[in-house]
């Protein structure tokens, strides 16, 4: 798990290219790493605590199966990357920590963290997303933000008791 948390942490804005020389020089300091042909890297694996070892983001992928009712406009097919993704943000969450996601555009990032946000619990999150434009101002975030949340006491607000709260915020440029 160390490794992982090290290669993502200094590696995860990396370019390709600096992934492969970051993942030789993890060579340099352990054997404990999986066996990698070609251009594979330590970025294509994650750690599997089911069998304590290294196992391909390949091996989390779904199988996809053809709709009954097609509507290509709907149309989702789970790559590495997003397995990658749903994979950190759930590592991520759990800790509850803050989340940020870069990439260029038209990479998924929406779409995989809508994914995400569905499939967290209702009877214990409580989820809004606010989209940024340039024509967003500070009180339509604040709308967002209470729409979801109540006054408790004196300053104080909160989701639902036992809840929490997930905002998600689009677009920031």
């Amino acid at each position: 798990i160390f490794i992982f948390c090290m290669c993502w942490s200094f590696g995860g804005l990396l370019e390709n290219m600096d992934r492969v020389k970051l993942s030789q020089f993890m060579y340099t300091l352990t054997d404990l790493l999986p066996v990698m042909k070609g251009d594979v890297t330590l970025f294509d694996f994650y750690p599997d605590d089911n069998v304590l070892d290294w196992e391909h983001w390949r091996t989390r992928i779904p199988e996809w199966k053809y709709p009954k009712d097609f509507d290509p406009t709907s149309l989702v097919v789970n790559t590495e990357d997003s397995c990658r993704t749903d994979f950190i943000l759930r590592l991520l969450s759990s800790q509850r920590l803050n989340i940020i996601m870069t990439g260029p555009a038209a990479s998924s990032k929406s779409h995989n963290l809508r994914q995400f946000l569905l499939t967290l619990d209702g009877d214990k999150y409580l989820t809004t997303t606010a989209v940024f434009s340039q024509a967003s101002r500070p009180r339509s975030l604040l709308d967002t933000i209470f729409s979801v949340i109540d006054k408790r006491q004196g300053r104080t607000y909160g989701p639902d008791s036992g809840k929490s709260c997930v905002l998600a915020i689009e677009d920031i440029s």
